[in-house]
């Protein structure tokens, strides 16, 4: 059975943690259990964000959230991977929206088509200027 991981900013230090548990209270507060030092942690809802269970030209994993950098007609495309109706899609973003026909591609097709290429290159909750 898959093992589905989130990551979140912590509220006290701002750090990145990730885990396979998660709980969200009914007023909102989420907490994820760090499996490095075996703890809850309450993080910032904004940032969760669920690995994707695939991985960039460096090995790096993908997460929701993450900035992905693909080459497209001798240029790139940004776009940020987003979460939508059970799947993972790339959704490009300006001002990269019009080099190519499709705005959002699932993420499993956009990998069959061009897995050996793609990079993380950053995520929309630590870099608002991604790195080129």
């Amino acid at each position: 059975m898959k093992k589905i991981k989130f990551r979140g900013k912590r509220l006290d230090d701002g750090k990145w943690i990730k885990g396979s548990g998660i709980k969200v209270s009914e007023s909102g507060t989420v907490v994820i259990y760090d499996e490095i030092s075996l703890r809850w942690y309450e993080v910032d809802p904004e940032t969760v964000g669920m690995l994707t269970d695939t991985w960039d030209k460096n090995l790096k994993d993908i997460w929701e959230g993450d900035l992905l950098k693909l080459p497209y007609d001798g240029t790139y495309i940004l776009g940020m991977v987003v979460f939508d109706t059970g799947a993972f899609f790339f959704q490009e973003i300006p001002p990269f929206r019009d080099r190519c026909e499709a705005h959002i591609v699932d993420l499993n097709t956009l990998f069959f088509e061009n897995g050996d290429e793609i990079e993380v290159v950053g995520n929309i909750y630590d870099n608002q200027k991604p790195k080129k």
